[in-house]
């Protein structure tokens, strides 16, 4: 697995295949296909380590909060200093993305990565008692919360660190919180 996240990282999805991991990994390809089945079901066992890296900050992030915008600021500054200073997970997660377009398998893997997501969310969010949403309502605002955070990462890897970014995550921090506590 190391070896496939390795070639994520430095060749992109597109240039992975079994056969470059079983030669980086020392493995026999026959092994990887045992294992693996096919070269998606190896990027999802690699997606799947990382989206464990991402929900436990998520998890240690919520496991203290008491009120909306401690909630909003502890997510928000915790799974943002994790994801600045994960650039292997940057570069898979947006490489994964751009190929889950027209693409089933991976479409599925993001899919259920993001349910997981959202569900830690929507579990800590509903256990707040100041905030009383119907389940649809709090999926929504989830929804627009982890597209908002996606697209500040984004900004993120293509412009860097910069004060109208760091504004802007102030911004969406307060936005965020005013959502949440809205009924």
């Amino acid at each position: 697995m190391k070896a496939a996240h390795d070639l994520l990282v430095n060749e992109g999805y597109s240039e992975l295949t079994t056969q470059k991991v079983a030669e980086r990994a020392g493995d026999n390809k026959a092994l990887i296909q045992y294992y693996f089945g096919s070269k998606d079901g190896l990027v999802e066992a690699v997606g799947e380590r990382l989206i464990d890296r991402v929900l436990e900050v998520l998890e240690q992030a919520l496991s203290h909060v008491e009120g909306v915008e401690m909630l909003v600021e502890d997510v928000v500054e915790e799974m943002w200093e994790f994801f600045h200073g994960a650039a292997d997970l940057q570069r898979v997660y947006f490489d994964l993305a751009a190929h889950s377009i027209g693409h089933e398998p991976m479409k599925k893997i993001l899919r259920e990565s993001r349910g997981r997501y959202k569900k830690l969310l929507s579990d800590r969010i509903e256990a707040q008692e100041e905030i009383s949403l119907s389940k649809e309502e709090r999926m929504a605002r989830i929804t627009f919360f982890v597209a908002v955070f996606d697209g500040l990462a984004l900004e993120l890897v293509q412009s860097g660190d910069t004060p109208e970014l760091k504004g802007a995550l102030e911004l969406f921090k307060k936005t965020a919180t005013n959502m949440l506590a809205a009924q």
